[in-house]
C-alpha cells in the first residue's frame, strides 16, 4: 500500500510540474512532506481504536473534543505539515 500510495504522490507531483502549477522546488518539499506524513499515518492506530481520537469514540459516541491548542506539529517537516 505504501508504494502505490508513494507512486501516486510522485506522479501527481511531476503532473504540477509538468502543468506549471507548482514549481519543482515547490514539488519537492511538498512531496517531502508527503512522505512523512505518510509515514506517520501508517504507523497511527485505527480510528476506532485511538483513545484520542477527537471524531468520535469506538462505541459511536462523539469522543473527546479536539484541542487544537495543545496539538503539537508533526516534527521535522516544518510550517507545511498540519498539527496533529
Amino acid at each position: 500500500m505504501r508504494a502505490g500510495v508513494l507512486a501516486l504522490l510522485t506522479d501527481e507531483a511531476a503532473q504540477g510540474v509538468k502543468t506549471r502549477s507548482q514549481s519543482a522546488a515547490q514539488a519537492r518539499r511538498m512531496l517531502a512532506c508527503q512522505r512523512h506524513v505518510l509515514t506517520c499515518w501508517m504507523s497511527s492506530l485505527l480510528p476506532k481504536l485511538d483513545p484520542n481520537n477527537p471524531f468520535g469514540g469506538r462505541n459511536g459516541d462523539p469522543g473527546r473534543a479536539p484541542d487544537h491548542a495543545h496539538a503539537p506539529a508533526i516534527p521535522g517537516c516544518g510550517s507545511c505539515c498540519p498539527a496533529t
